[in-house]
């Protein structure tokens, strides 16, 4: 399945980012960290989509909440981009969630041409 592993990618590119974001700014802020909580989900979906010619219901409740996920994520990331790239001084956190916004677009789209087609579905 293509799908489970483009939410491996994407939840391995939001700790990607946090690590990052927490070395830019020398550990200050503990905020950093969130992009990593926010892969936690999408691994789990992606272990849920794996599932799918298994477990169908599983499966198919992991691809659509994995799919879900990154359009959530690129709205709150498209707002706090827009609050950075307004905020009097910009600082790296702008770059931060430009990315985060770009990969959370990429990823939805990816998961979105990839889903499984009904004949792959089992069930």
């Amino acid at each position: 399945m293509k799908s489970p592993a483009i939410m491996y990618g994407y939840a391995a590119f939001l700790i990607i980012m946090s690590v990052g974001a927490s070395v830019y700014s020398n550990f200050a802020s503990a905020t950093t960290w969130i992009p990593a909580g926010l892969a936690v989900p999408m691994i789990l979906f992606g272990i849920m989509g794996a599932m799918i010619t298994r477990k169908h219901v599983v499966g198919m409740i992991g691809i659509h909440a994995g799919l879900v996920f990154p359009l959530i994520y690129t709205l709150m990331f498209a707002m706090l981009t827009w609050r950075q790239f307004t905020a009097e001084e910009a600082d790296y956190r702008l770059f931060l969630f430009g990315s985060l916004l770009l990969g959370s677009i990429v990823a939805f789209v990816l998961i979105l041409l990839t889903r499984p087609k009904p004949e792959q579905r089992g069930g």
